[in-house]
């Protein structure tokens, strides 16, 4: 694997440098000489007449008018200056020599002040911006097919600003590259749509006709190298030219069609694909709608429209809009002060300590399944905590109704800490306490609390210790759940003792059932994450010893530790996928609607039928009490799992809407149906009538064999 990791580094080294290479070259180029701007037509007598200044042109500065006759560009006749055959204008020349009113004059541009100076400038400065956007994406955002198209596309907007000072002097590469970009960036745009839908287990159309874009643009740009060569004329540079501005306005035009169907055909729904849909519709709509407009249309009819120069800067639009709407949204967590810092603390931490961190993360995990109070906490998880972060002190606190509970291992000043939770946000920052959140609902509030020497001690270690209240909170909640059943199932077996004289064979029943249930549900937990969790950490516990046992240098050991932060990124999804199964946190974090959007696009990944989704009113979804929408949220799951199990349906609908006095869920798929009274006896439909039930909603099934099914949950407004 080694040869194959090292000849991919050169072979990025390489690129990198050729790419530096053309930026300086085409730099000179635009700083080097002034940009004319001077057009120059044939008349009958094959003289060379100026026909044309276009916007920015220092021909006025230097002297120039139009219809002189020109003799000589820099001493040469004028069909040898490389610019006048091939693009018909005159650039990249330091003398012209006119003939006007029958006298010859001699212009020079050597002590010429450019008018344009802070062009250049501000160009490369946008291109700059597109480099580090495609950085920040790499860097920073979960890596997969459709980031790599969307890191490629901010890198070809980059090669275009890179590109525009330099082919408005005749440069000959400065012209094959935004050719080439302009031609590719619109299909590139559409390919990253498809390949992100695609990820999401939806498609709208074949990959082929993507494919016969790429494959008319291969003999375009192989056609362009005659651009390089003494072949170049003025008709071919035409022709180019025209297509290059046909085929980026078609391809533009197509996108937004298509981007205007995907809005309005996921405008109802809150999953991470639909707010990409809605965050790219206005950010490529609000960059790209002006040139398109006021620039290419009317030169595509001949028509003089704005500048190119005015609005080309409209590009710069894309990635501001796309990073406010992404943050807007909360699309990607940028976490840009001090990001290089922490990792390598992060990775000075998995390579000094990997070992005994990864033994005793499976420890901790091991031992969820121990406890069975919260007091067992301090004797099965906050000693080995400790001793992991190597620190002396730490505590879980649970909040019944401002009534604070403790479990703690070591030196914990309570009353200093129910003043801070008490108190806003500032003073857990200036405290010497680092606290995270465990839950937040109804009946109580659970945090983790580690008492540290300093913050940067436990910098590296905070994404895990975010990753390890998931699970820990599943425990407690448990706990709380299952002392929540004991007092109700006690309250019945005393309401039965006052009525019967023999309770005490069903008593007995009762609490034998309530510890074998809870203990089935702590073995289903402690597998749910041996399975996914635990596997994956001992994976990257044998990258780690590799690393390890090889003798590396410096370089090595950050390709490996590359490969490693991929690996570590799954890890953390693994997590985050099995803690949502387990108890969708997302209800809490990021509401309603968000969370059933994100399970809709997860069964659309692995369902066999169409699943459509439609969320209206969706804030005022999120404003229900948390045990209903997770009810709803389980009667979703079950509904869900019974059509992939058992309808054989083509399409299904959930569609969640408010009338004015009602929420309603409603149900429908074009399968196979049910028997008249079947949906009554399985344990599926028994457990969603129970849901039903618990939130005071009724419920109306229609369904023949054959015919469908269609469910309407509907629950009033308190």
């Amino acid at each position: 694997m080694f040869p194959v990791l090292k000849s991919k580094k050169l072979i990025m080294i390489w690129v990198g440098a050729v790419i530096f290479a053309v930026h300086l070259w085409l730099s000179f180029v635009s700083y080097h000489y002034m940009y004319l701007g001077v057009e120059v037509s044939t008349t009958d007598s094959d003289k060379w007449i100026i026909s044309k200044f276009h916007s920015g042109s220092a021909a006025n500065i230097i002297g120039l008018e139009l219809y002189d006759e020109v003799l000589r560009i820099d001493g040469r006749p004028v069909m040898q200056h490389f610019s006048v055959p091939k693009f018909h204008s005159i650039e990249q020349a330091r003398s012209v020599e006119v003939l006007r009113d029958n006298s010859i004059y001699e212009f020079t541009l050597y002590d010429v002040e450019s008018p344009n100076t802070m062009q250049p400038l501000l160009l490369n400065a946008i291109e700059l911006i597109m480099f580090i956007v495609a950085a920040a994406l790499y860097t920073r955002a979960v890596y997969s097919a459709s980031t790599k198209l969307l890191i490629l596309l901010f890198v070809l907007m980059g090669f275009i600003f890179m590109s525009i000072e330099a082919s408005s002097r005749g440069d000959a590469i400065a012209i094959y590259l935004i050719f080439n970009a302009l031609s590719i960036v619109p299909v590139l745009f559409v390919h990253f749509m498809y390949r992100l839908l695609e990820e999401k287990g939806q498609s709208f159309f074949p990959f082929m006709l993507i494919k016969v874009l790429y494959y008319m643009l291969i003999p375009i740009s192989l056609a362009r190298l005659v651009y390089f060569t003494p072949l170049a004329n003025y008709k071919y540079y035409s022709f180019d030219r025209f297509f290059s501005l046909l085929f980026f306005t078609t391809v533009c035009i197509l996108s937004l069609v298509f981007l205007i169907f995907l809005y309005f055909k996921r405008r109802y729904e809150y999953s991470y694909s639909a707010n990409i849909i809605k965050t790219m519709f206005f950010a490529f709509g609000i960059s790209f709608t002006p040139i398109l407009l006021l620039s290419i249309i009317p030169d595509l009819f001949g028509v003089t429209g704005v500048s190119y120069s005015n609005t080309i800067w409209a590009l710069i639009l894309f990635p501001i809009f796309f990073f406010y709407f992404a943050s807007r949204k909360k699309l990607f967590n940028f976490k840009w002060s001090g990001i290089e810092k922490m990792l390598i603390q992060f990775f000075s931490t998995l390579t000094h300590r990997s070992n005994p961190t990864t033994l005793a993360m499976h420890q901790i995990i091991r031992n969820f399944k121990k406890i069975q109070q919260l007091e067992d906490l301090r004797t099965f998880f906050l000693p080995e905590l400790c001793r992991v972060l190597k620190v002396k002190h730490a505590a879980v606190c649970i909040n019944y109704y401002s009534h604070f509970n403790f479990f703690s291992h070591g030196d914990i000043d309570k009353e200093h800490l129910k003043q801070i939770l008490q108190n806003d946000s500032e003073s857990t920052i200036a405290s010497e306490y680092l606290i995270f959140d465990i839950e937040q609902n109804a009946d109580y509030s659970g945090y983790l609390i580690i008492k540290y020497p300093n913050r940067s001690l436990l910098a590296a270690c905070q994404q895990w210790l975010e990753t390890l209240c998931g699970p820990l909170s599943l425990v407690i909640e448990n706990i709380h759940l299952s002392k929540k059943l004991s007092m109700r199932v006690t309250n019945y077996i005393n309401e039965a003792a006052a009525a019967s004289e023999q309770p005490l064979a069903a008593s007995q029943w009762i609490n034998k059932l309530t510890f074998q249930l809870q203990e089935m549900e702590r073995a289903r937990i402690a597998s749910d994450l041996h399975d996914t969790v635990l596997q994956d950490i001992f994976f990257a516990r044998q990258r780690v010893v590799k690393i390890q046992e090889k003798k590396l240098n410096a370089n090595e050991i950050n390709i490996y530790l590359q490969e490693l932060t991929e690996f570590l990124d799954i890890i953390n999804i693994n997590a985050r996928e099995a803690a949502f199964l387990l108890y969708p946190h997302q209800l809490k974090e990021a509401g309603f609607a968000v969370a059933i959007s994100n399970l809709i696009e997860t069964e659309r990944g692995i369902a066999p039928y169409k699943l459509r989704l439609k969320i209206e009113h969706s804030k005022k979804w999120d404003a229900l009490p948390s045990d209903i929408l997770l009810q709803l949220f389980r009667i979703s799951q079950e509904l869900l799992s019974n059509a992939k199990k058992h309808s054989k349906a083509h399409n299904v609908s959930l569609h969640f809407y408010k009338t004015d006095y009602q929420y309603c869920l409603h149900y429908s798929d074009n399968g196979v149906g049910i028997s008249e009274h079947k949906h009554e006896d399985t344990m599926g439909w028994i457990g969603i009538r129970q849901r039903v039930a618990n939130i005071d909603a009724s419920i109306e099934v229609k369904t023949a064999s054959g015919r469908g099914l269609s469910v309407l949950i509907i629950l009033a407004e308190e």
